[in-house]
């Protein structure tokens, strides 16, 4: 990512507020980026990864949603048109694991939980990013 130097560009980034989503917002505020730091449950992470961004002099705000869930997915959206205005990128980076397992213990409770997180919140964060 590459913001230019005539407008300060914005960035939603699922899942920011540890591992490679927190790097990949800590890279792109050191690029200009003004940085929508998403996070499901770790407030505390996420405004950590936020006052690092803020003591090297970057932008960026956070916002808590599940991205599963497609009002909450609109809600960040909104939230993040409503700090930065125009929407410039998104990094998908929301996912989960759950517990490691055969095949033949899964499931289709299991199953839809990882799908609504990596499959459906995916495609709604993709959908609510196009639209702005």
């Amino acid at each position: 990512m590459t913001a230019t130097n005539e407008k300060t560009r914005s960035v939603v980034i699922t899942g920011a507020s540890r591992g490679i989503g927190a790097a990949t917002a800590l890279l792109a505020a050191s690029q200009g980026w003004q940085v929508v730091i998403n996070y499901l449950e770790s407030s505390v992470a996420a405004q950590s990864v936020r006052e690092q961004i803020a003591s090297r002099g970057g932008s960026a705000v956070c916002c808590q949603a599940d991205i599963s869930d497609e009002d909450a997915v609109t809600g960040l959206f909104d939230f993040a048109h409503s700090e930065f205005g125009d929407l410039a990128g998104l990094v998908n980076n929301a996912g989960t694991l759950e517990q490691q397992m055969r095949v033949e213990q899964m499931d289709g409770a299991r199953l839809d939980r990882v799908f609504a997180v990596n499959i459906k919140g995916s495609f709604l964060c993709a959908r609510e990013a196009v639209k702005r």
